[in-house]
């Protein structure tokens, strides 16, 4: 883990803002998306941190302002080409070595 993220997430904390924090938990070898990977999402979706970039990384800000705005933590399937539809918030969503599974807490 990278105390770069955790001092990054430090003020935001301080401040009492609204945000999210993105959690790469399943990615499929050979992808630049590393498990592991954490980014900040806040409501206006900037972002702190990178979860992979790209198209992807875009689907993934979506997804987590839409369950920042809900207000209910939840595992995310998204897939990896930069053409995809937007992250499957379905938890019968299927995992495969096209997609990759985020955590999104708020």
């Amino acid at each position: 883990m990278s105390v770069n993220f955790y001092s990054t997430a430090l003020k935001p904390l301080e401040d009492r803002s609204k945000f999210a924090v993105a959690t790469v938990v399943r990615s499929p070898g050979g992808s630049r998306v590393r498990t592991g990977a954490k980014m900040l999402i806040f409501p206006d979706g900037s972002i702190k941190n990178t979860v992979g970039g790209g198209a992807f990384e875009a689907r993934v800000v979506e997804v987590a302002r839409e369950i920042l705005e809900k207000g209910k933590s939840r595992v995310v399937t998204c897939e990896l080409d930069p053409g995809a539809a937007p992250c499957s918030i379905d938890i019968a969503a299927v995992s495969t070595e096209k997609t990759a599974d985020i955590f999104i807490e708020v």
